[in-house]
């Protein structure tokens, strides 16, 4: 339930990709990893003055479990080896966690990705993303189950679903 900032080096031309990155459990692996074993994981309550910044995290998703961070200009890749289903991140439970200028991206070939999940009462805001799968079967941009989520003004790519709901409360504009 403590704050805390992360903050990465913002990407530039002469330094390439942003410096922090956090690696999940079973990329490049080829056996299903251990429950909760993910790039990142937020579940005691945190607030949004805990802020994620200038991230890359890439691995078997990151999850936000009731609790309500802040994420700003990360980049989110699931490489899903082991699953049908792969999520770059899923929040879940009564959070409200904030993503703003994110990139979700998916890829390896699952039957299903998904660039966010958003599930189980979350209340969700995200602004100024981006979401691209890369070769997934079916691709769902955002997918929301019983929950409710705000999106503005994000850009969805790759073939599939750009938005998926089911039982949730969705307000998109732009």
């Amino acid at each position: 339930g403590k704050a805390i900032t992360i903050d990465g080096v913002p990407p530039t031309m002469e330094k390439g990709i942003a410096y922090e990155i956090c690696y999940g459990y079973y990329v490049g692996s080829m056996i299903e990893p251990p429950p909760g074993e993910v790039a990142f994981l937020i579940q005691d309550g945190e607030g949004e003055d805990t802020v994620l910044q200038e991230l890359v995290l890439i691995g078997d998703g990151s999850q936000v479990e009731a609790s309500s961070p802040t994420f700003k200009s990360v980049v989110f890749t699931a490489y899903g080896i082991g699953d049908n289903f792969e999520s770059a991140i899923h929040c879940h439970g009564e959070g409200s966690p904030v993503f703003e200028d994110c990139i979700f991206y998916t890829y390896m070939g699952n039957i299903w990705d998904e660039g966010i999940k958003n599930s189980d009462g979350v209340t969700t805001r995200i602004e100024s993303c981006t979401f691209w799968s890369g070769d997934a079967f079916f691709y769902r941009g955002i997918s929301n189950s019983n929950c409710s989520v705000t999106i503005n003004n994000c850009d969805i790519n790759g073939m599939g679903t750009a938005i998926y709901n089911y039982g949730s409360n969705s307000t998109i504009n732009n």
